[in-house]
């Protein structure tokens, strides 16, 4: 048999299926936990994960609104405090929702903005429905992201009424105000904003021209709408922080709303971290650079094109980014980050085709969780490339080894594939199910362009390879050299090398962790494989049929003991190349 078919024979065939099984469960786990995989290399990529660039409304608030209070320049409004005529009109018109009674209550469906004022405007005034129903429209101009307002005309009382509602800034440039009570609206938003409030205002006009009008309307005051955060929010904003991963917040709302809720989780503690869309807008003017962003983690008023250039400039920092949008807007920033994720429940198709990963239940929470299953599937990989990889590092030490001592063929080429594809077939595909050891989501985020191949990796298959290849080559040798007949020799050599790869199994669990500090019964599968694995051996070893294709045959109980004992030694070398590579790191970080 020539070099290149010893060498064949020894590449691990199970590694593509071992591979493959690891991220379809991770997949599966993930699924569990409302993340939805679209494509399978994005659940090694989340776990590389340094920043997550996140909406803010649904993601990490409740996206159930309502209005608490309405503000006019002169009066501040209770919920259940009747206010104008018209105002309501503007909350009920100027409405992409839609609703109707059903069961004696109403049923909204719709942009919650939009769902929060038809509630509140019908809880003051029930008859606005039929008024609704009565009148028809003129001309809709639906909300826009980069216009910030939405507007509608309909016919009242003979007159054509233009009634228009968005963020406050851009509702008092089209109104009449003078300089001081636009100063003086603005002071009011800052301050209902500063307590977490979404501030919504509404102005109308009677117009007589043709289209909606521009300008000259009438400011009638703006809604304070409460988002709850949602359970469980701040302790997953603590969760990723303590993994190592950013969290910036990517909103549309007002500068102080924005901080309020990101102070609340954690996310930010100063105004320094915060920019809003202007400041962002200015960047491509002037030039600026990737520094400015450095230290910002609240991105208020952006639009949907300045979301793509917030998760470009994160990546010229050297961040890998994950992203999270809804709308057909936010399709080009999805496809430009690392790792884009779409909204399930609230998310447009385009958003979702997009993406690389659609959360179910459009929690924040649920990407922590995926971050925490993309580690264990990464770390999977790892434990089943380390085994395989180790195993033909063995195969190979101990043909070479063999051939420079000019000594006989030690395992013939079928039985190096009966080792790869029956005893390491099992075992391989029980690693990749493992559950994630302790302090997962406590380690900083692998370097995304670091090889599996690292320093670790490289040092572990190198002392376990090489120990299974030369300890395999010293029996073989001794073997011969008490007079066993070669076909005996190799069929114990073969014995050996299979338990060898089953105590290496348990070897593979952990890179860091002492072997005997981990929940052996954590993953009742792998014992299963590695019982299965030697069973088959033996039971190969007693059948006729299987003993003149794989050239094998009994051993004594006192053989396989004794081989037991000699593949045991590896947990002891393995150990210790652990124990002097995790001290020797640990007195460089010092």
């Amino acid at each position: 048999m020539c070099i290149r078919d010893r060498a064949i024979a020894a590449v691990p065939e199970g590694l593509p299926v071992a591979i493959t099984v690891a991220l379809s469960v991770a997949s599966a786990a993930m699924s569990k936990r409302n993340v939805i995989v679209r494509k399978l290399s994005a659940i090694e990529g989340l776990g590389s994960c340094t920043l997550i660039a996140s909406d803010k409304t649904g993601t990490m608030t409740q996206n159930q609104l309502s209005v608490e209070h309405f503000i006019t320049p002169k009066k501040v409004y209770a919920p259940d405090e009747y206010i104008d005529k018209y105002l309501l009109l503007g909350a009920i018109l100027c409405n992409e929702s839609t609703f109707h009674k059903e069961n004696g209550k109403f049923v909204f469906v719709g942009d919650q903005v939009d769902v929060a004022l038809a509630r509140y405007a019908l809880a003051l005034d029930e008859s606005l429905l039929k008024t609704r129903e009565s009148l028809s429209d003129i001309e809709i101009m639906p909300y826009e992201p980069d216009n910030k307002y939405s507007a509608a005309s309909y016919e009242i009382e003979g007159k054509k009424t233009d009634f228009i509602k968005g963020s406050p800034e851009v509702i008092l440039d089209k109104c009449e105000l003078s300089q001081g009570e636009t100063e003086l609206v603005l002071k009011q938003v800052d301050e209902w904003a500063a307590k977490g409030f979404k501030n919504i205002a509404l102005a109308y006009k009677r117009n007589s021209k043709d289209g909606i009008a521009e300008d000259e309307y009438l400011y009638m005051g703006f809604a304070a709408i409460r988002d709850p955060l949602r359970e469980g929010v701040k302790e997953a904003v603590k969760k990723a922080k303590d993994a190592g991963i950013e969290v910036a917040m990517v909103t549309g709302d007002h500068p102080n709303t924005a901080f309020f809720i990101a102070k609340e989780l954690g996310i930010a503690s100063s105004k320094d971290e915060i920019i809003d869309g202007e400041k962002i807008a200015q960047w491509k003017e002037r030039g600026a650079g990737k520094e400015e962003i450095a230290n910002k983690r609240v991105f208020a008023r952006v639009s949907p094109e300045q979301k793509q250039l917030i998760v470009k400039k994160f990546q010229e920092l050297g961040h890998f980014v994950a992203v999270t949008g809804d709308g057909v807007n936010d399709a080009p920033a999805l496809k430009f980050a690392n790792i884009g994720i779409a909204m399930g429940k609230s998310g447009t198709d385009v958003a979702r085709e997009t993406s690389d990963l659609i959360l179910t239940d459009d929690s924040f929470g649920s990407i922590v969780n995926g971050v925490e299953e993309g580690r264990v599937a990464y770390d999977n990989i790892r434990k089943v490339i380390h085994l395989l990889i180790s195993t033909g590092v063995a195969e190979i030490t101990l043909i070479l080894l063999s051939m420079l001592f000019f000594l006989p063929i030690p395992l013939l080429p079928v039985q190096l594939l009966w080792l790869n594809l029956v005893a390491n077939g099992f075992q391989d595909v029980a690693l990749a199910v493992e559950k994630a050891e302790p302090g997962v989501l406590k380690r900083k985020p692998r370097d995304p362009k670091e090889s599996v191949f690292n320093k670790i990796m490289m040092s572990r298959v190198a002392v376990g390879g090489l120990y299974m290849g030369i300890s395999t080559f010293i029996v073989f040798y001794a073997l011969l050299e008490f007079g066993y007949e070669e076909e005996m020799a190799r069929n114990i050599t073969l014995l050996l090398m299979v338990l060898l790869v089953n105590v290496h199994t348990f070897n593979s669990r952990t890179e860091n962790n002492s072997i005997f500090k981990i929940e052996h019964f954590k993953n009742i599968f792998l014992w299963i494989s590695v019982f299965a694995a030697q069973g088959v051996h033996m039971m190969a070893m007693h059948i006729p049929f299987m003993q003149s294709i794989l050239s094998v045959q009994p051993v004594s109980l006192k053989m396989w003991a004794t081989l037991l004992l000699i593949a045991l030694t590896l947990t002891v070398v393995m150990e210790l190349e652990k124990f002097f590579r995790v001290k020797l790191t640990a007195s460089k970080s010092c």
